[in-house]
């Protein structure tokens, strides 16, 4: 937008003075405690192991050419590629307007950077939605054809929606590992916020389901962790490329949303647990 404008006194407006101190002030004890926490493992395995990769190649089975995001735009942006075609040509021409040079602004260049990028996630768009959003009802509010093809996607969002989210996608116990995770790990004996070794798995959802005291480590950190009585359980992937000794009590296979690819969760006990015994009712007073 400053190149477009020539202009870039509207920078002020965003107050970087108090802005990068401010946001400094948030992050930075986050950012030391983390470090500290880890060893400095954090940012080097965030930086050189994850967002650098991506940067160069196709990671976690994410590898897509470019224009791939154009190419599924008409259901990652469902309803509103309905209606983006039109609303971006009329922004085009209406560009001289400073709303809608800003909304291209926004929009456009990140949006090629994102194609340029090897590695694909549908949740790269993301940035781009508020502008894109905003263009499409900035077109649809003119005119009552306009909002009669703009109600009409809706609708048909809507029932999609329904059938798609609120039946079908609970109903897939494939993609719910976490749960069935926690299931297995309650009907062995685990009490609530008991540590659990994880090796290969690194999907958020497991360390949510089970706590903040999940220990996320190799193979061999999770035998430790069995012989040690750090933790009594274990969770290891077939996709880590170890095993753990001895036969898991319990084998769960899935599908990995965070790799978008199969995998089969092993689950393994320090000691032999019998599943929880329920509760004995108070003999009568």
């Amino acid at each position: 937008l400053a190149v477009a404008d020539r202009e870039r006194a509207w920078l002020r407006l965003l107050r970087p003075a108090w802005g990068v101190p401010l946001l400094g002030l948030v992050v930075l004890p986050w950012a030391v405690a983390v470090t500290l926490a880890t060893g400095g493992r954090f940012f080097a395995d965030a930086i050189g192991g994850d967002l650098l990769p991506k940067l160069v190649s196709g990671q976690e089975s994410h590898g897509a050419p470019p224009l791939a995001y154009l190419a599924t735009a008409p259901l990652t942006l469902w309803p509103a590629a309905l209606l983006l075609p039109a609303a971006l040509v009329a922004a085009w021409r209406r560009r001289a307007r400073p709303a809608m040079r800003f909304l291209l602004a926004w929009a456009v260049p990140y949006w090629i950077v994102i194609e340029i990028v090897p590695t694909k996630l549908p949740t790269y768009v993301l940035p781009a939605v508020p502008p894109l959003a905003l263009l499409a009802a900035a077109w649809a509010v003119e005119g009552r054809r306009r909002q009669a093809i703009a109600a009409g996607g809706i609708a048909v969002s809507a029932a999609i929606s329904l059938v798609g989210l609120g039946l079908v996608v609970p109903r897939i116990g494939s993609i719910r590992l976490a749960d069935r995770v926690a299931a297995a790990l309650a009907a062995r004996g685990r009490e609530p916020g008991e540590p659990v070794a994880i090796a290969g798995f690194t999907e958020p959802s497991l360390v949510f389901r089970l706590g903040s005291r999940t220990l996320r480590t190799d193979p061999a950190g999770a035998a430790a962790a069995l012989a040690t009585g750090t933790a009594r359980f274990a969770v290891v992937a077939d996709t880590d490329g170890g095993a753990l000794p001895g036969t898991p009590f319990a084998t769960i296979d899935g599908v990995s949303l965070a790799k978008g690819s199969r995998v089969r969760l092993r689950l393994h006990a320090a000691v032999r647990l019998s599943p929880r015994a329920p509760p004995r009712p108070e003999a009568p007073r």
